[in-house]
């Protein structure tokens, strides 16, 4: 018990209590005084504690001496910040205290700029008050002005409120008043303008009824002619005003006078101030047009300030130039030489008028010179177009009737082909024969062994008795020339024909002519002049005299050295080219339009061919004309143009004639291979009836030396089918080869149509021994033979081959080919094929 009232306890508990906060547990020791010795003793405690717990951190330092550095510098750095917050805080607090002095003094700076703005906006409503004062008095002063007629003292009066207005727009705060005081000027100046054209228009009056006034100044308005034109520039509406005036006198004045041919001319009556229509009509020349219009242009000059005359001439001057020269010069050309002292007298006339509009600086006139310079041209241009419209308006009223003419050809040919050409029909010249009886004998023995002069002049004789047309060549020349299929408007137009080709007689050399039994014979040869009938449509006619009446013309001008339009003189020799040209690109249509029109466009062409080549051997051998003047008209460029077309006319006839007759026949198919006879008969009749009627058709229209060629070469397109479809068979029996002869008898029938004139036919034997059909047609011949060989038996056909004129027509492997057609193999077949094979008659 004493030891707990120890004082070295107590002192242990009070150190215990105070370091750890440990109390007693003793209630005895807890409730013990402190006395001195006990605070000496707690002392004593305190010290050992002290004293250990030294000993505790020496050795805790020694564990944790790393990290207590580290607390150190952080402590520092957070000891420098805190420093640095404290010093940015008195900062803060020292420029609030600062601030709060700025912004007091702010508000007092932003109140006194308020009252200046305050002053000044007072100062500019004050001024844009003045302004508007100002503009609203110069309004109502240009508008008394203009009551009162002072059109420019209103116009100033309303430029000054328009420059004052223009001042009030430079204000943002005036915007909407600025823009109700330019809608009030706007409205002030057009009521000004309108006043302004009122007036104007008493002054200056065009009447729709046609009269033309114009005052100086008005009867009640102060306005003068000379202060309107200086409106007008005021307003920017000179070339308005002038455009308006033009289009109103146009219609009321100008149209009347000029407007020929669309309405009745009526004449001008110019008073002092007035210009008015009078109904009575003028002379209609173009001197008296002239005296008007320039007797116009000086009232204008006289009456309006110069200033609006030149921009109304400006106006004026090219559309009225362009209607002079279209209504009125254009068709003052005259057609031919009749008027060309009119025209003379019109040339000088406009060159005088242009001089004067000259005079007066007026524009326009460059037209008027141009037509006075290039009148030749103009002439030849006008002549021109009046050829062409007569040759399109010819070809445009048709064919018309037609009518006989004469084809007349001149050859040196034998006697016999005389006699020939004598029995198809053509008319020769009577001299022949008496020119002829010295040398009956020698000739006629040459001619008929091919050897004289008959026998070199078979293409005259084919040509004259019909094998083919004049001009056209041989046959085989027809066949190739059928094949080539020329563009129709190269056809028209001529491309591509070359002038200097012929496609006639072809013409030998100088030096084989020299050689050529012709030349040696020739004295047994004599010119004869061969004479054929024909009919030509009502086209050609015209045409024909278009071209003399022009190359007369020429021939005129040329001898005239005075005239306007001596100049054009040679190039009216190059219309003739140009109306041909247009003959050949436009008959074609027209011609098309009638049945038989290929065949007259052939006749027509022939004629005018005839025609040029007298016309151009009259030309060149004439006396009046210079030798320049007679070659500058080249006919026979044409003339060959005109021969290939009306060839090609021809050309395409017969085609198209064949494909008809080829359609008749099935075409390309054998006909022969119809199954039913009965079709076969009608295919054969219809070829037939189409050759008659054909023939028929052309018989009245062509010469028979060109009648008999086309006949023939239908003819021989029928028998040339029959043939290579007979030919082209693989077995022919013998009932089906008599019925290919029956059929062949029906085509033979069209001998009829080529029995010579003059020989009475009673029997079907006369038609074939007169017939001359295989003189115009080379297949004739052989159909018929072919028609003997399928009905001949193998003794026949030796017959024919070995003494007939079989071999004439058939090639040995045509014959052949018959005989395995029609029988069958056999030894007496063999055996004829044998012989035929190895025969040496001539082919």
């Amino acid at each position: 018990m004493s030891s707990e009232k120890d004082p070295e306890h107590i002192g242990k508990a009070l150190v215990g209590f105070a370091s750890n906060n440990i109390f007693p547990d003793s209630e005895r020791l807890s409730a013990a005084p402190v006395e001195e010795p006990v605070i000496l003793a707690a002392y004593g405690a305190l010290n050992d504690a002290k004293i250990a717990l030294q000993s505790d951190i020496r050795e805790v330092s020694r564990d944790i001496a790393p990290n207590v550095q580290t607390w150190i510098t952080t402590a520092k750095a957070l000891q420098a910040d805190i420093e640095t917050s404290r010093a940015l805080a008195s900062k803060i607090v020292k420029q609030a205290e600062e601030d709060k002095d700025h912004n007091d003094s702010e508000l007092q700076k932003a109140h006194v700029e308020f009252l200046e703005k305050e002053v000044q906006f007072n100062s500019e409503v004050n001024e844009a008050l003045l302004y508007i004062k100002e503009v609203e008095v110069s309004l109502r002063h240009a508008e008394e002005l203009a009551h009162q007629k002072k059109y420019l003292e209103s116009l100033e009066a309303l430029s000054s409120s328009t420059a004052v207005l223009e001042r009030l727009s430079k204000s943002v705060a005036t915007k909407r008043v600025y823009t109700l005081l330019k809608l009030k000027g706007d409205a002030a100046k057009k009521s000004i303008h309108e006043q302004f054209l009122s007036s104007w228009n008493s002054l200056v009056k065009v009447d729709p009824a046609g009269i033309f006034t114009i005052e100086q100044s008005g009867d009640h308005d102060r306005l003068h002619l000379e202060e309107g034109v200086v409106l007008l520039k005021a307003f920017d509406e000179l070339d308005q005003a002038a455009i308006s005036l033009w289009n109103h006198l146009d219609d009321a004045i100008v149209k009347p006078r000029t407007e020929i041919g669309k309405r009745s001319l009526c004449s001008l009556k110019i008073n002092e101030n007035s210009i008015v229509i009078k109904q009575t009509p003028p002379d209609g020349t173009i001197e008296s047009l002239l005296q008007d219009l320039e007797s116009f242009t000086v009232f204008l000059i006289n009456k309006i300030p110069e200033e609006f005359v030149k921009a109304f001439a400006k106006i004026m001057m090219q559309p009225l130039s362009v209607r002079i020269r279209e209504l009125w010069l254009d068709r003052a050309i005259p057609p031919s030489l009749d008027d060309v002292g009119q025209y003379q007298n019109s040339l000088s006339r406009v060159r005088e008028f242009a001089e004067k509009i000259d005079k007066h600086d007026w524009p326009g006139t460059d037209s008027l010179y141009d037509w006075c310079r290039n009148a030749p041209r103009n002439w030849l241009h006008n002549r021109r177009e009046i050829e062409a419209a007569n040759i399109r308006q010819q070809l445009e009223l048709g064919l018309g009737d037609t009518h006989e003419a004469e084809h007349v050809e001149t050859h040196e040919i034998s006697k016999e082909a005389s006699q020939d050409i004598a029995s198809a029909g053509v008319v020769v010249s009577d001299e022949w024969d008496a020119a002829w009886d010295s040398d009956d004998n020698d000739d006629h023995g040459q001619g008929a062994n091919g050897n004289g002069p008959s026998g070199a002049s078979d293409t005259l004789q084919q040509q004259s008795q019909g094998s083919i047309p004049p001009g056209l060549g041989s046959p085989k020349d027809q066949d190739e020339a059928n094949n080539n299929h020329d563009d129709d408007a190269d056809d028209a137009w001529g491309w591509g024909d070359d002038p200097t080709e012929s496609t006639d007689i072809d013409v030998q050399p100088e030096d084989a002519k020299a050689e050529s039994p012709i030349a040696q014979n020739s004295n047994r040869n004599r010119a004869v002049t061969m004479k054929e009938m024909y009919r030509i449509s009502s086209i050609p006619q015209p045409v024909y005299d278009s071209i003399t009446n022009i190359c007369e013309d020429g021939a005129k001008l040329a001898k005239t050295d005075n005239s306007p339009i001596a100049s054009a003189a040679s190039g009216l020799l190059t219309l003739p080219t140009q109306i041909l040209t247009m003959y050949r690109a436009l008959s074609r249509h027209h011609y098309s339009q009638d049945e038989s029109g290929n065949m007259l466009l052939y006749n027509d062409c022939t004629w005018l061919c005839d025609k040029l080549l007298e016309f151009k051997t009259q030309w060149e051998t004439r006396e009046d004309i210079a030798i320049r003047m007679r070659g500058s008209l080249k006919l026979d460029p044409e003339i060959q143009r005109i021969q290939n077309f009306s060839k090609r006319a021809y050309r395409e006839e017969l085609n198209s004639q064949r494909t008809a007759i080829s359609d008749l026949l099935g075409g390309t198919q054998n006909f022969l291979q119809i199954n039913r006879e009965e079709d076969q008969e009608i295919a054969i009749d219809s070829a037939t009836s189409h050759i008659c009627s054909t023939a028929a058709r052309w018989k009245p229209i062509l010469p028979y030396s060109v009648w008999a060629s086309a006949v023939g070469a239908l003819a021989n397109s029928l028998a040339s089918k029959i043939i290579l479809d007979v030919l082209d068979l693989s077995a022919l029996d013998a009932d089906a080869a008599e019925r290919t002869a029956v059929l062949i008898s029906k085509v033979e029938t069209l001998d009829h149509l080529f029995i010579p004139a003059g020989i009475d036919i009673k029997t079907d034997s006369d038609a074939v021994r007169y017939a001359e059909t295989p003189k115009f047609a080379d297949q004739w011949m052989k159909m018929k033979f072919l028609s003997q060989v399928l009905q001949s038996n193998l003794k026949d056909i030796r017959m024919l081959w070995f003494e007939s004129d079989l071999s004439l027509y058939f090639t040995k492997e045509e014959v052949l080919d018959l005989i395995e057609l029609s029988f069958v193999d056999s030894p007496q077949s063999k055996q004829l094929k044998r012989e035929i094979r190895d025969s040496t008659v001539s082919q």
